[in-house]
């Protein structure tokens, strides 16, 4: 749901823009109510707003210095100014603040309830197309993780994991970050230890031999990854383990 906040010193305009709109109906929640522009940007500042209805003169910080102070900040969300004045100098500040709306008192809600739905549906489409982005970034990274269960005694780089997906490998790095926890290196590191681990305590398969099952052609690395992620070599646990059973 889209946060909405109002800013203007009168009392009675902020209760009347509050009941001038069915917000639901606009997927909107009114989610705070400010006097002058210091305190909206400290609103703003604490909690999450995506659009912003502002008076411009107010006590204290106007509603333009406010945008223009937010829009310094990185504030990204939509503001809809409104102005007894028809001034020139205020509208282009009001651009150059990249404000939505610049509406002329006294408020036509019409064209206020026009500007909100307009927003609303550039919203609904924004976040349609980001969760398609995800949900094909998800897929993606499933695919990473089931290939390297069945293919870790491979050599299998990101890098080749990227170029399958003709991705960059930062990128598929980040996502795969992002939706597992780990990185992809530790990701593949423990998968292989832990299929090392039932090879030492089921076969009696050499060390050197299990290394190179799951994927180490250096014995000696092998080893060493095996006991930073056991605190044990391979001997050790398999000797452990199988006294521990008997």
């Amino acid at each position: 749901m889209l946060k909405l906040m109002i800013v203007d010193d009168e009392y009675y305009t902020c209760e009347g823009i509050k009941r001038a709109i069915d917000w639901g109906k606009y997927n909107i929640e009114i989610a705070g109510v400010a006097s002058n522009g210091k305190e909206a940007i400290e609103i703003v500042e604490k909690n999450h707003i995506d659009i912003i209805i502002t008076d411009i003169k107010m006590r204290g910080m106007s509603g333009l210095d406010m945008s223009e102070e937010l829009r310094k900040n990185g504030y990204a969300g939509q503001i809809i100014i409104m102005s007894g004045y028809q001034y020139f100098e205020y509208a282009k500040r009001a651009i150059e603040s990249n404000v939505k709306k610049y509406l002329v008192k006294p408020i036509d809600f019409e064209e206020m309830e026009e500007a909100i739905k307009q927003i609303s549906e550039e919203y609904a489409k924004t976040q349609e197309k980001y969760n398609v982005k995800q949900g094909v970034a998800r897929q993606m990274i499933v695919e990473i993780m089931e290939y390297i269960d069945e293919h870790y005694g491979k050599d299998i780089q990101l890098s080749a994991m990227a170029a399958k997906y003709y991705r960059d490998v930062t990128y598929v790095s980040k996502l795969f970050k992002e939706y597992t926890g780990m990185n992809y290196n530790d990701y593949l590191m423990n998968k292989r230890v832990e299929e090392a681990k039932k090879l030492l305590l089921n076969t009696d398969m050499s060390v050197e031999d299990i290394a190179n099952e799951v994927g180490y052609c250096n014995i000696i690395y092998f080893r060493k990854v095996f006991k930073a992620k056991t605190n044990m070599s391979p001997g050790q646990y398999r000797k452990d383990k199988r006294n521990s059973e008997n």
